[in-house]
């Protein structure tokens, strides 16, 4: 993708649009090319198509990786800042400028803490050229002396607040005293949960995460706040595999609801199972509990990776499918044996018919059944 390039739906500077993605999937955006006097920015960004038409704009998430794919919990190092679009809260990417930087941190000797002395002046002079050029440099900054955290009215520093999954709320942290730097970073101690980027805190999915903002002039000034994330109510979900239902958990829809089912797999084997979930507006999010016996991907591709049991869990709001995997060795010189009865409108009266399947997980392409014969003894 390029801005303003053939498959940018936007013509404004700056701002791309992609149109005809998968609905109800998790896409990533990484920058390849930077704007002409800026840093490329290497971080991985989110967005999820829970919306669909092209009246609804699916924005990016809060949830950023680093190039190397571990999360990114700082604003510093997420470069988004948050602004409201279409009554929802959207995010923008940013890059930094080229050039150098200096910084520096003056401090009271014998300080273990290394706690920020404000109200130092200095002079910063560049050497390399002729006549030498120099500029005063004056922290102005009056020292933190504390933090407050609100969430609209109300004060929270250490208390707790609740979001739904895939909801926001909006804190704000006042910096003591007023004369001093309003800058704060933010940090979540459990992305799994919730991330948070310039006070916006985004629910992941349900459980519990300790939000921090602390002074960016004395990182040991900070306040925090529990934030507990509620699973959104949705009315079922449904795991099929090649087509036949696996596991089905359904109810009202502000019941917690869990499903399970039995899955048998062979070493080295995959197979993929597709959730669907009411309202398709809230996503699937798969995991194993041993994964070194299986692995699951996003999109629900479950690879069987060494014999034993273990869960694979499909969790979409309030409502969740286990599926208890087995995993076995091949053995080519077996075969499963099957007895399949034909049925009719009375019962199973019908044919009765001997299948048999290699001991891969496999079915022969012709041939994998015999009709049995009564036999006279």
């Amino acid at each position: 993708m390029t801005d303003n390039g053939s498959n940018d739906w936007s013509n404004k500077e700056g701002e791309v649009v992609v149109k005809g993605l998968k609905p109800n999937a998790n896409y990533f955006i990484k920058e390849t090319k930077e704007p002409e006097g800026y840093r490329l920015n290497t971080n991985i960004y989110t967005v999820q198509t829970k919306q669909t038409g092209d009246a609804n704009v699916n924005f990016l998430t809060s949830v950023v990786y680093d190039k190397d794919g571990s999360p990114v919990t700082t604003s510093d190092g997420q470069m988004m800042h948050s602004f409201a679009a279409d009554g929802r809260t959207a995010y923008a990417i940013g890059d930094k400028k080229k050039g150098g930087s200096v910084s520096w941190t003056k401090y009271a000797k014998g300080d273990s803490s290394k706690t920020g002395l404000a109200g130092s002046s200095w002079t910063l002079t560049k050497t390399d050229a002729s006549p030498a050029t120099s500029w005063t440099v004056n922290d102005n900054t009056t020292a933190a002396t504390g933090i407050t955290l609100t969430q609209g009215d109300t004060t929270v520093s250490g208390g707790s607040v609740q979001v739904e999954a895939y909801k926001t709320i909006i804190l704000k942290a006042s910096v003591a005293p007023a004369e001093a730097s309003q800058q704060v970073t933010w940090k979540s101690s459990n992305t799994n949960f919730a991330v948070v980027t310039d006070g916006v805190v985004t629910g992941v999915t349900a459980g519990t995460s300790t939000i921090t903002a602390c002074s960016v002039t004395n990182s040991s000034i900070c306040s925090s706040v529990t934030v507990t994330v509620s699973a959104v109510n949705v009315k079922s979900l449904t795991v099929t595999s090649d087509g036949s239902t696996v596991a089905n958990a359904s109810g009202d829809a502000d019941k917690t609801v869990s499903a399970e089912a039995d899955v048998k797999m062979f070493v080295n084997k995959t197979q993929l199972f597709q959730a669907t979930v009411d309202p398709n507006t809230v996503a699937t999010s798969w995991s194993a509990l041993d994964p070194d016996i299986v692995s699951v991907s996003d999109s629900g591709l479950v690879t069987a990776k060494k014999t034993g049991s273990t869960t694979v869990v499909a969790t979409a709001g309030n409502k969740s499918v286990r599926l208890h995997v087995t995993v076995i060795n091949i053995d080519s010189s077996k075969m499963v044996v099957y007895f399949h009865h034909t049925a009719s409108e009375s019962g199973w009266t019908g044919d009765v018919y001997l299948k048999y399947q290699k001991n891969d997980g496999t079915w022969p392409v012709a041939g994998n059944y015999v009709k049995m014969k009564q036999a006279s003894c």
